[in-house]
């Protein structure tokens, strides 16, 4: 039979009310902020007995409301804009305040008028009416709390007043009697707790049940420390631990074994967040497997009996990491989620986290979740610790054995189960559905392993080691015997987008989405699939719908999603999203509200935090595609520093350099990736993509080699090799890269462009042309291309073609130098002299340094015989580059024609000196030389010649003539 509540809920909520009035009844002090006053930046504030605040000033009015902190000194909060600014005052007078504010601001302020006055009698009157009593439940104290119920609401209190005192009665005595119980007792307790000596003995577990492993390497484990060396006292604690948990419930330990021998690795550091996680992690990730850290090791000489998380303390004298352990050892029996994702369990538990959460927000405008992980990760400031305080007196009075018991029905459960099993008051308390449940589901000596988990753990285990074949079948076998198992379905899910099969890992993503409509897990990893089938809007919205379920408190506990708060990691790869589908504003607006968020997990010094790191690595590749180097490189550079081994962060980095040219940086990046990751492909193709610029084919040609050997399937990577193999002068063979990179990704612009240009250097134009018309077709507002073709055109002598191809080019790229160039080239092979003039005139004004403007200008002023402007040009190109030849045997032809024939010698000779076969420049020398009269020069010229060119007929005439023959 069960017995009833020593107190009601509703008692309790009724005596905290009254505590609270009460004390604020007699904070004199604090009433003494009540009045008029005048506030900073010229406002005027008043502030009610009542509890009520306004400040006006700039004609607006600020409303909050405020309450007493410290009754002695006076100190009082007050929260503006419904909370989102919070300002604490202390009078310093009858007329005078010090405060400060959540800003960091501090202040003064003075009182308008009189203070209001609180008469002594009506505090002391206000402290009788509201003093709590301890009257026993059915006292006329209780029944006036009962007066607005309903008949059969007291009829029930009744009975249930009735039941605890004869329960009360019946009880033995005991030196040291637990807090009042509240709810009901199970009807069927567990056995009997093991007494404290044996409790606390030391020892082994039971023979090949648990197993020290160490000297292997956990793959998933990457987000925190690395696994280390047990050491014999170590053993000798964790072994007692489990020989502890075996006395106290044999049958939670038979479960735990009953799926094979238990694996116990040892990490040095700290686990997941800052609680219970960070002592004992159990890790259903990694099958039949719990990891052990430094901080569960230094639990053990802390006794269970210290009040510092449970609300019951009554059970044997043992260490609370034992109490810890079987915290975890709970999660690892219901590997997957099965039992906690119940609709059972949610209907048993739901109801109760609701009533705390209500009572809470009435409270303090906070949930239970807000104010755990607000006290694990901000400071104890008081207005926390009252809250908090508040909180352990509501969760105990639902009759929950912890305050984190609230925070989310999967931590809920092995909450109850730990004190259901260590506990004898909360044995007694528990209410009866819930205590059946835990009896059902964990503590029945008749029941066995449940087959749906067995088959679970062993799909873990072939995950692991990266075999999804297996995997899935042991998962389908779970889903099998239990259809309902969203964690087996989810996992599977995930196996089938690893193997690539999208479509169903989306069925089985769906299929979790009918059986848990709020799986904010379910709607990111559907994202992913989405994203990897190409499918980018329905990822993206599936990725919106993860983030804001996420975003609510019963979501974003410790480890719901990897290493960082699911909201971070989905806006990580939504901004993946966006960079595919080039919306970069949005990627980076994503990755900066990611980084915003609060990371669950804290690395310690020096630890890989690979999470962060990736949201950090997107955000510097999608700064380098829009040409934000100099704030891509931070990024990347925390990227390395937060996760060190992360070849892809070296790779990322490495683009950048090569985009700034940066080439030895560049290499070292792509070396310290291939270091890192011997099978990263992208640094392979990168690497040898800067040989290539360095004209070291070569090495160009190895790394890529190695890319092919590791994806053969690359365009990029034969679009590199094949470039090599045509800077090596291999044309043939580059042509066959070129066009392997063409036939995998037939829209690879890059691939025909080049390929058409080695078409080019083969001077096969039609070829040349075909490639670059397939370029055009496929990015028709490219300039280069029609520049491209252009050329193709005007090397078959088809000027007009080339032209209305280069006024394509210009209209494009209205800034090229390059299209001007080939432009007043081709006017100048039609005699267009004018036209070709002014297209060299405007490559000089973009580009004054491109001498090809100087020199080819020179010759069209020349056929206009324009001897001095032509001079003037030619002067400036051999300013520019001195040691060109053709600069200075145009120019001295061009002062030939001018008849200064001595300037014209000169730079002849300059050009034989700079090339002493040049023939152009021997023969206008000689001719020269014949025509100032100097006959032996000329002479001696003709004759070298002669040399250079046997039978020359202009040279041997010239001879004759000379001498006289």
């Amino acid at each position: 039979m069960g017995k009833t509540r020593g107190f009601s809920l509703v008692a309790a909520a009724a005596i905290l009310t009254a505590v609270t009035a009460t004390s604020e009844a007699a904070a004199n002090r604090c009433d003494l902020v009540a009045g008029a006053w005048n506030w900073p930046r010229g406002r005027q504030a008043t502030f009610s007995l009542g509890g009520a605040a306004s400040a006006r000033g700039e004609g607006i009015t600020y409303r909050g409301t405020w309450r007493c902190l410290d009754p002695k000194s006076g100190r009082v909060q007050i929260k503006w804009l419904g909370g989102l600014f919070t300002t604490w005052v202390t009078p310093t007078g009858a007329s005078s305040l010090k405060g400060d504010n959540v800003i960091g601001e501090h202040f003064t302020a003075s009182r308008i008028g009189a203070a209001p006055k609180v008469a002594a009698e009506e505090v002391k009157e206000a402290a009788r009416v509201q003093r709590p009593t301890t009257q026993r439940p059915g006292s006329e104290t209780e029944q006036a709390g009962r007066a607005g119920r309903t008949a059969p609401e007291r009829q029930t209190e009744t009975q249930r007043a009735q039941t605890s005192r004869a329960a009360a009665k019946a009880a033995p005595d005991t030196a040291k009697k637990p807090e009042p119980a509240v709810g009901p007792v199970a009807e069927n307790p567990p056995r009997p707790a093991a007494s404290a000596t044996a409790a606390a003995r030391p020892g082994s577990p039971p023979a090949d049940d648990v197993v020290f492993s160490e000297g292997e390497k956990l793959s998933r484990i990457n987000p925190h420390p690395p696994l280390v060396t047990w050491t014999s006292d170590d053993k000798r604690r964790v072994g007692g631990a489990f020989s502890t948990i075996s006395e106290l419930a044999p049958e939670l330990m038979r479960r735990v074994t009953a799926y094979g021998p238990l694996k116990v690795y040892r990490s040095g550091g700290i686990g997941a967040g800052a609680g219970v996680g960070s002592q004992a992690m159990a890790f259903a990730d990694y099958g039949r497997s719990v990891l052990i850290f430094d901080a569960f090791l230094r639990r053990f000489p802390e006794s269970a009996r210290r009040r510092d998380h449970y609300h019951f303390v009554d059970g044997p004298d043992i260490p609370l990491a034992v109490l810890y352990l079987i915290h975890e050892l709970v999660h690892y029996v219901d590997a997957g989620g099965a039992i906690v994702d119940s609709k059972e369990w949610r209907d048993l538990i739901g109801p109760v986290i609701k009533q705390v959460n209500d009572q809470l927000l009435n409270l303090h405008g906070e949930t239970c979740y807000q104010l755990e992980f607000a006290s694990r990760f901000e400071s104890e400031s008081r207005e926390l610790q009252e809250a908090n305080m508040h909180r352990r007196a509501i969760t105990r009075s639902a009759g929950m054995p912890s305050p984190y018991s609230c925070v989310h029905p999967a931590e809920a459960l092995p909450e109850y189960v730990t004190l259901y099993i260590y506990s004898p008051a909360f044995r007694a308390s528990v209410a009866p559905s819930i205590a059946r449940f835990i009896q059902r589901r964990f503590l029945d000596p008749a029941a066995g392993p449940d087959p749906s988990i067995a088959a679970f753990l062993n799909g873990i285990q072939h995950r692991e080691g990266d075999n999804c074949g297996a995997a899935n079948e042991a998962f389908s076998g779970a889903i099998r015997i239990n259809p309902a198992f969203a964690r087996a379905l989810l996992e599977r899910g995930q196996c089938w987008q690893h193997e690539k099969v999208y479509d169903r890992a989306i069925e089985d993503f769906d299929e979790v989405l009918r059986l848990q409509a709020n799986n904010a897990m379910a709607y990111a990893r559907r994202g992913n699939a989405f994203e990897s089938k190409g499918e980018y809007g329905r990822a993206i919205a599936d990725f919106e719908a993860a983030i804001r379920l996420f975003a609510q408190p019963e979501q974003a506990t410790a480890g719901t999603y990897a290493a960082r708060n699911g909201v971070a990691v989905t806006l990580r790869d939504r901004g993946r999203t966006y960079i595919r589908t080039k919306q970069y504003d949005r990627a980076i607006a994503d990755f900066n509200e990611a980084l915003r968020q609060p990371a669950f997990e804290k690395p310690a010094h020096g630890a890989r935090d690979p999470v962060t790191a990736t949201i950090f690595l997107l955000r510097g590749y999608a700064y380098s595609l829009t040409d934000q180097f100099d704030r891509a490189l931070p990024d990347l550079n925390e990227a390395i520093a937060l996760d060190p081994e992360n070849a892809s962060a070296y790779t990322k980095r490495g683009n950048v350099h090569l985009l700034r040219k940066d080439y030895d940086r560049a290499l070292s990046d792509y070396t310290s990736a291939i270091e890192r990751d011997p099978q990263d492909r992208e640094a392979y193709s990168f690497r040898g993509m800067v040989y290539v610029n360095k004209e070291d084919h070569n090495r160009a040609i190895a790394d890529l080699n190695q890319a092919i050997v590791l994806d053969g399937k690359d365009s990029f990577t034969y679009l590199q090799r094949g470039l090599a193999y045509a800077g090596k002068g291999e044309l043939d063979t580059a042509i066959v890269d070129l066009s392997k990179a063409i036939e995998l990704d037939p829209k690879n612009a890059q691939g025909y462009r080049n390929r058409g240009r080695v078409y080019g250097n083969k001077k096969q134009y039609d070829q040349a042309i075909a490639d670059f018309d397939e370029v055009i077709r496929i990015d028709p507002k490219n300039a280069e291309s029609y520049l491209d073709r252009g050329r193709a055109y005007a090397f078959k002598q088809q000027h007009d073609k080339a032209i209305a191809d280069f006024n394509d080019a210009i209209r494009l790229g209205p800034r090229s130098a390059d299209s001007y160039f080939a432009r007043g080239s081709a006017y100048y092979e039609t005699k267009n002299l004018p036209a070709a003039i002014a297209d060299f005139t405007e490559l000089l004004r973009l580009n004054p340094s491109d001498f090809r403007g100087y020199a080819n200008r020179a010759r069209a002023y020349h056929d206009q015989r324009d001897f001095d402007r032509a001079i003037a040009d030619y002067t400036q190109t051999i300013k520019m580059r001195p040691n060109v030849t053709v600069a200075h045997l145009f120019r001295g032809m061009v002062y030939s024609d001018k008849g200064d024939f001595r300037s014209a010698i000169a730079d002849f000779s300059e050009a034989i000196r700079l090339n002493p076969r040049q023939t152009a420049a021997i023969r206008g020398r000689a001719s020269n030389y014949q025509k100032i009269g100097e006959t032996q020069k000329a002479i001696a010229d003709y004759e070298r010649l002669l040399e250079l060119s046997a039978g020359d007929k202009d040279a041997t005439e010239a001879l004759k003539r000379l001498r006289g023959g």
